[in-house]
C-alpha cells in the first residue's frame, strides 16, 4: 500500500524552469490526499518558488527544497541541513575563478547572486519565480545560514565543473547535477533520499509504502529510498538505470498518468 509520494518537479513535472504545472495535478494531489496519502514536492528549487507553483493544493502537501537542504510544510521547519561552514569560502574563491560559472547561495528563505542581471539571475526572478537577492558579494551570507551553492552554465555546467571543482571538492561537499544547466553543492550528508529518509521517520512510513519519481542524477539517492522508484521516459540514463519502473515523459504527464492509476 502506498501511503508517501515523493516527486521532483524539473524534468519530471515541467520542463526545466518552467512556471507553470499542468492544473490537472491540483486536483489528483488533492483526491490522493483525501484516501491518506501523503504528497511530498522534492525539488532543488526554494521552498517558495515550488509552494508557488502548487498555490491551490500547498497547504496539502510536504516539501523538500534545495535538493534536501529543507525539509518542511507550509508552516513548521522538521529539518535543514546546513552547509560545512568552514569550507564555504575556500569553495567560492574557487568557483569564482571558474569565469564561465554564474553562483548563488540558498538559505532557508532567500536565494543570493552576487553577479547582477545574468541570465542566471533573470531565470531565477522570472522563470523559478524566486525569492532572490543580489549583493556585491555572497561572503556577505551568513555562513550558519546557507545550505546549498549552485553553479550555473546555460549549457554545461557539469561539464565544466568536472574538469577541477568536483575533483577537487567531492570529499567535502555532496555534488551532483541537477539538471544541464546546474550543478548543486551542499553538505555531504544531505540529499533528497536522505531527506526523504527523515520524512518516512517523522512520519513512520517505510520505504515499501513509498513511491518517487525523478529525472536526473540529483534524484537517484531518493529512487533508492522508495519501493516503488520511477524515472520518467526522458530522465538520464544513469537515473533509468537506478529505477524500478519507467513513466513517460514529463511533456506526456507522465506522472500524471501513474499518480492516477492509484486513484
Amino acid at each position: 500500500m502506498i501511503r508517501l509520494i515523493a516527486t521532483d518537479v524539473d524534468g519530471t513535472l515541467v520542463k526545466d524552469g518552467s512556471p507553470d504545472i499542468n492544473p490537472e495535478y491540483y486536483d489528483v494531489i488533492s483526491r490522493l490526499c483525501e484516501k491518506g496519502i501523503t504528497m511530498c514536492i522534492a525539488s532543488g528549487r526554494q521552498y517558495t518558488s515550488v509552494r508557488r507553483m502548487f498555490r491551490p493544493v500547498s497547504d496539502r502537501l510536504l516539501y523538500i527544497a534545495e535538493g534536501g537542504g529543507v525539509l518542511r510544510s507550509n508552516a513548521e521547519v522538521y529539518h535543514i541541513e546546513p552547509l560545512p561552514r568552514e569550507y564555504i569560502c575556500e569553495f567560492l574563491d574557487d568557483c569564482r575563478s571558474c569565469t564561465e560559472l554564474d553562483r548563488l547561495i540558498a538559505t532557508p528563505d532567500l536565494t543570493y547572486t552576487e553577479t547582477g542581471d545574468t541570465p542566471m539571475y533573470r531565470l531565477l526572478k522570472n522563470s523559478y519565480q524566486f525569492d532572490v537577492e543580489n549583493l556585491d558579494s555572497l561572503n556577505q551570507v551568513p555562513l550558519d545560514q546557507a545550505v546549498k551553492i549552485s553553479l550555473f552554465h546555460d549549457s554545461d555546467a557539469e561539464g565544466i565543473c568536472s574538469r577541477t571543482l568536483i575533483p577537487k571538492w567531492r570529499d567535502r561537499f555532496q555534488i551532483a547535477s541537477s539538471g544541464i544547466q546546474w550543478i548543486d553543492c551542499l553538505s555531504p550528508d544531505t540529499s533528497k533520499g536522505n531527506a526523504l529518509k527523515v520524512l518516512q521517520k517523522h512520519l513512520g512510513i517505510s520505504p515499501e509504502e513509498t513511491m518517487v519519481f525523478g529525472d536526473n542524477m540529483n534524484d537517484i539517492s531518493m529512487l533508492h529510498q522508495a519501493g516503488y522508484s520511477y524515472a520518467v521516459a526522458n530522465a538520464r540514463e544513469e537515473v533509468k538505470r537506478e529505477a524500478s519502473f519507467i513513466a513517460d515523459t514529463y511533456s506526456n504527464n507522465g506522472v500524471l498518468k501513474e499518480l492516477k492509476k492509484l486513484l
